[in-house]
């Protein structure tokens, strides 16, 4: 008598079924398909995003402004099998599906489309998962699990896969 049944414990993740801006520590899931400028904002905190089945963050306006996932402040964030896309075209630029500034950032068997990565100053871990393109534009990147990238030809300005400056790429 007297023994402790041992429980699994599980996080309550709350849901996301519309663009939002998110500045509390937690664990968040996109529960549906959800698009615009700026979609998921991450302004602080040390959060999880995590993507149910068929829910995909993205901006899909013909004259895309702003990217689809945009995080800054020092957030720490991890992203875990999310599609995500921007669809519209410049000739002069494409618009970045992910944008992270000042930040930790890991990306865990994402699937980004449409544009470009951009990390300013952030400390990124990409394990696994399709990218188009990535800049890294001081602070460092880390790749593991064999991450792929697949430039699309012709969209915007395209004129890398993976451009560094200023920063690092680490293989692990």
């Amino acid at each position: 008598s007297g023994k402790q049944g041992t429980r699994a414990l599980s996080v309550a993740k709350t849901p996301i079924s519309k663009c939002t801006t998110i500045n509390a520590s937690g664990s968040y899931q996109v529960i549906n398909p959800i698009s615009g400028d700026n979609c998921l904002t991450v302004t602080g905190g040390s959060l999880s995003v995590s993507c149910a089945a068929g829910a995909t963050i993205g901006n899909v306006a013909t004259n895309v402004s702003q990217p689809a996932v945009n995080i800054s402040n020092n957030a720490n964030v991890t992203l875990t099998g999310c599609t995500i896309q921007v669809t519209g075209t410049s000739q002069s630029f494409i618009k970045s599906p992910v944008t992270a500034i000042n930040s930790t950032v890991t990306l865990t068997g994402d699937t980004i489309v449409g544009g470009e990565t951009y990390l300013e100053n952030s400390v990124t871990t990409i394990s696994g998962g399709t990218y188009e393109t990535l800049q890294i534009n001081g602070g460092t990147a880390t790749f593991d699990n064999n991450p792929s990238f697949t430039a699309t030809p012709n969209r915007g300005y395209v004129t890398h896969v993976v451009w560094v400056n200023n920063g690092g790429v680490l293989f692990a």
